[in-house]
């Protein structure tokens, strides 16, 4: 019932990111780290997160935020995964490339 009434949404980068998440086990930063392999592109292979970190600077403010990539959280051996998706996750996620076609990351956030 969520998934249906999502679809009627307007089909932005979050609408899509939790669509995706009815179709496999993700965390947000783990799909903005999706990169695309093109030999199988319904097994993705979740080996990291792209997370936006601040640093705590001399006069107690935060910096602005920057991107980067670091291993998924918890138990690489768990964390580090490979899922195959049906045809309507793969259709979700070549949506978010769509709307982002000038980057090879999924990070459209």
């Amino acid at each position: 019932m969520l998934l249906s009434y999502l679809k009627t949404l307007e089909q932005d980068a979050y609408t899509l990111a939790i669509q995706s998440a009815f179709y496999g086990i993700f965390r947000v930063g783990e799909i903005k780290g999706l990169t695309w392999d093109t030999k199988n592109e319904n097994i993705i292979t979740i080996k990291q997160q792209l997370v936006e970190e601040r640093t705590l600077q001399d006069d107690m403010t935060f910096s602005h935020p920057h991107r980067v990539l670091k291993n998924p959280k918890g138990n690489p051996f768990y964390s580090i995964r490979t899922e195959e998706l049906p045809e309507a996750g793969i259709a979700i996620l070549r949506k978010m490339k769509e709307q982002n076609p000038l980057y090879q990351r999924l990070d459209a956030f």
